[in-house]
């Protein structure tokens, strides 16, 4: 194997930037991983880990639901062979096929929405990943992220290499690797990618901290981020157990990279110390992948302005050249605040304005007041397609999160 103050008023308007084509099909959900240009991991023997740029990376493994639908855009004939009949096979794949040759049909099999897609090859990820990055729908799944030549299942132009301001692609090794195990508050190394140094306990799903799909105690999928007590130290879930993952880079010859282990292997197999490689077209039961992309800067033109005292209104101004966005506007209490070196916490939170289609939009009224003494702040974000933005950043790049609010 191989993330408005009342009385006095302070205003903090947080925007998501990703300039990328309107609504989608499949939602990728996003975690940041900052501190760029951090040391690589000098304990491995290739130094892995080190990226000189803020990314992003899915939270979750791609699940069958989500292939389902790049399979239903791209594949009614499928010559490129982005389905294997393997994967309608009962308790070990997730998706059906029906139909003939050029009027294919796809579904995920009930049960296993959200488990993750298996016997899918490290071109079947390429081809999804540019089709993301081509806007989906009849995208196209040669060029994009990567260019693949041939027009057949095996491309004929190996080494492929990354296109230059690609929005979403196959994480590097290097990538895929620091949001496993790097801690970027920190700027330290964790042995096991639910951001601890203690082996990683295989268990059955649920909120338990630092435990995983593996040792064969499930023996087979969960749904992607099950494990809820156990992300990594960058938010993201299952990077250890589940599904092995594809990585972009050549070990020797074509082979490509995977990591992570899988729901029968131990937990040694989790460690940042393992990683195997395999040949780029084998379609494994076992193999899965995520996606990353490109992280822009937040533009400082919202331009959030409050009116009326009593039941407070807001508008705000769409940043120069996007459209297409839709916005949402939520409240916090100050008193709720809290935070560290790594950034702020920004507590409870109440959905003031959810998903407004407006660029320059009056705001839905808050009739809320803070106590007498207690503040009020606000924060507008927005979505442009498959990027849902956070409330804000730490001083190290991590979102920064709260709970409840505007649902994305």
């Amino acid at each position: 194997m191989r993330h408005a103050l009342r009385t006095p008023w302070l205003l903090l308007a947080i925007a998501w930037v990703c300039l990328t084509s309107a609504a989608r099909a499949v939602t990728i959900d996003w975690s940041i991983v900052g501190d760029p240009g951090n040391s690589c991991d000098a304990q491995i023997w290739n130094c892995p880990g080190a990226v000189s740029y803020i990314y992003r990376i899915s939270k979750y493994e791609v699940t069958n639901a989500q292939y389902s639908e790049f399979l239903n855009a791209k594949a009614a004939s499928d010559p490129l062979g982005l389905y294997n009949t393997e994967m309608a096979l009962t308790g070990v794949g997730g998706i059906e096929r029906r139909g003939s040759v050029g009027s294919y049909t796809y579904s995920p099999i009930a049960g296993r929405e959200t488990m993750p897609v298996n016997f899918v090859s490290f071109y079947d990820a390429i081809r999804f990943a540019n089709w993301m990055h081509n806007g989906q729908g009849n995208g196209d799944t040669e060029t994009g992220a990567c260019t693949l030549l041939g027009g057949t299942p095996i491309p004929g132009n190996e080494p492929l290499t990354r296109t230059a301001g690609a929005m979403v692609f196959i994480p590097s090794d290097d990538e895929w690797y620091k949001a496993a195990y790097y801690d970027t508050g920190s700027a330290t190394y964790f042995e096991y990618p639910t951001g601890t140094d203690a082996e990683t306990v295989c268990s059955t799903p649920g909120p338990t901290p630092n435990t995983a799909n593996c040792g064969a105690v499930v023996g087979g999928f969960t749904n992607v981020g099950s494990y809820t007590g156990s992300a990594g130290p960058n938010g993201t879930f299952d990077q250890g157990g589940n599904a092995v993952e594809w990585a972009d880079r050549i070990e020797i010859l074509e082979n490509r990279v995977i990591r992570g282990g899988f729901y029968n292997n131990s937990p040694g197999w989790l460690s940042r110390h393992r990683s195997e490689y395999d040949d780029p077209w084998y379609e494994s039961s076992v193999y899965g992948f995520r996606v990353a992309g490109a992280w822009t800067a937040a533009l400082d033109a919202m331009n959030l302005r409050a009116f009326d005292p009593v039941a407070t209104y807001f508008e705000w101004d769409a940043p120069p050249g996007i459209g297409g966005a839709v916005y949402d506007l939520l409240r916090g209490d100050v008193s709720s605040l809290s935070g560290d070196a790594g950034g702020i916490a920004l507590g409870p939170l109440t959905c003031i304005e959810d998903d407004s289609p407006d660029e320059s939009s009056r705001s839905d009224p808050d009739a809320e007041a803070p106590a007498v003494g207690a503040a009020f702040f606000y924060l507008v974000r927005y979505q442009q397609g498959l990027v849902v933005g956070p409330w804000g950043f730490g001083s190290d790049g991590r979102m920064q999160a709260g709970t409840g609010g505007c649902s994305p």
